[in-house]
């Protein structure tokens, strides 16, 4: 999470442009006045701490409480979170420590690390709903657009890269037990978004394509 001194908060939705959004923001860090820094084992596992780096919806409301500001002179804001660079990454880091069962979907989808990026309990707590979304896709586009709504300062470059996850997938399949896990937890981001809710087939016909690129 970052906060600034006009009254913006980013939470830092994990492994969904956040590298790139604090690039940025480093654009501006004279207007910063709070930005998380801790890792989850260093929160006790609360992911609604305020100095969690991913920290959630929760965490803004904590965090407002604690220096006794309105959440209404806020403007608050993240990332689209998605399923895939989320996955790949998991792959990444796992591939030669867990057994293939281990890195199934299913299992993935399952953890609570995972759980804890779905659209429901990161941009949601209670009431409250982080309703300024960025499309990753259209990063530079959409951020343009609303540092300009909001003059928030930062200068946008389209040339900074994405820190995007290793693309390798591991030879699995989507199954509709998969698909359909998948769009009921991440539904509110697919709505707000407009995603095409895809098939079983066609998340496997985009993994094909994905391991025929070098």
């Amino acid at each position: 999470m970052i906060v600034t001194n006009d009254k913006f908060i980013f939470i830092d939705n994990p492994k969904c442009a956040s590298t790139t959004m604090r690039r940025y923001y480093s654009k501006i860090s004279n207007k910063i006045i709070f930005q998380s820094t801790r890792n989850i084992s260093q929160c006790n596992g609360d992911f609604s701490n305020p100095n969690y780096v991913h920290t959630n919806a929760g965490g803004i409301l904590r965090y407002l409480e604690s220096v006794k500001e309105d959440l209404d002179d806020f403007t608050c804001f993240t990332t689209y979170e998605r399923f895939s660079s989320h996955y790949r990454y998991f792959l990444k880091m796992n591939e030669n420590k867990l057994s293939k069962e281990e890195l199934d979907p299913i299992r993935f989808l399952e953890r609570r690390m995972t759980k804890a990026c779905f659209p429901i309990n990161f941009r949601f707590c209670g009431d409250f709903e982080v309703k300024n979304l960025i499309k990753v896709e259209n990063l530079y586009e959409d951020l343009g657009r609303f540092n300009k709504m909001y003059n928030i300062g930062m200068s946008t470059d389209s040339k900074i890269k994405l820190n995007a996850s290793n693309r390798k997938i591991s030879d699995f399949r989507f199954t509709d037990k998969i698909v359909d896990y998948i769009n009921d937890n991440y539904r509110q981001d697919f709505i707000v978004g407009k995603y095409k809710m895809k098939t079983s087939k066609d998340l496997n016909g985009e993994l094909e394509s994905l391991k025929g690129e070098k």
